[in-house]
């Protein structure tokens, strides 16, 4: 048997579109590490490519670590584990869930859109490079989301004071508005994010408001224990 027949065989190269996203999936760590400053040799060594065969696929190192940036902050990212919290939970237990996943999301979507404003203007001269896809993608990402929020809401649609779709509509703008704050009060305190809620809180708050639970039922006035004085003239 010849040496050839004795090695194993090459894999098939991988269509020009699945080898662009492998590359952006593999870069991604690196450039999370390394920020702007990442070297091309850094980011060839991620993708296990020679640097040559890096920018056959990609311009320059610009344009490989904006494709990178945008892949990753897809807003449909993350959606397959919005689809697996089972809608047969308790509602608080499903939002608590739905917030973990939230506060996952915003903080890696974050740093995503730092690299992308440090990078500023694309050649298209929108600041992300990528002008309506982007958009559409954002409005396609957001849809999923919410159809996912609503299924999470459906079951206890007669509980909530809201129309189902405006729940889901205040749920959004609620815990998103909660969970940037938390990111800007970190930032702001050195990277500091004790100061967060955690997203059980976030869901208290959100079902049962600021106010601390009272008991509805007025007070028993006291049961007398005897006759009460009484006042007669002249005492």
């Amino acid at each position: 048997m010849s040496a050839a027949a004795g090695r194993p065989s090459r894999a098939a190269p991988l269509p020009p579109e699945e080898r662009r996203r492998a590359i952006l999936d593999a870069v991604q760590p690196v450039i999370l590490e390394r920020g702007l400053d990442v070297t091309t040799r850094q980011l060839a060594d991620a993708a296990g490519v020679a640097e040559g065969t890096l920018f056959r696929v990609f311009d320059d190192k610009e344009q490989l670590v904006r494709e990178a940036a945008f892949a990753a902050a897809d807003p449909t990212i993350g959606l397959d584990a919005l689809a697996a919290i089972d809608a047969g939970m308790p509602l608080r237990d499903r939002l608590v869930r739905l917030v973990e996943l939230m506060e996952q999301r915003v903080g890696q979507v974050r740093v995503w859109m730092t690299v992308l404003h440090r990078l500023g203007r694309g050649p298209d001269g929108q600041l992300h490079g990528h002008g309506a896809r982007w958009a559409e993608r954002q409005r396609e990402g957001l849809e999923a989301v919410h159809a996912q929020m609503r299924r999470l809401l459906e079951p206890d649609a007669d509980r909530l004071r809201l129309p189902l779709d405006d729940a889901v509509q205040a749920v959004d703008a609620l815990v998103l508005g909660m969970l940037l704050h938390a990111g800007r009060v970190g930032m702001l305190h050195g990277g500091n994010l004790e100061r967060s809620f955690e997203p059980r809180v976030i869901v208290d708050l959100l079902l049962d408001g600021m106010l601390a639970p009272t008991d509805p039922t007025p007070p028993t006035p006291p049961t007398p224990t005897g006759d009460a004085p009484t006042l007669t003239e002249g005492s």
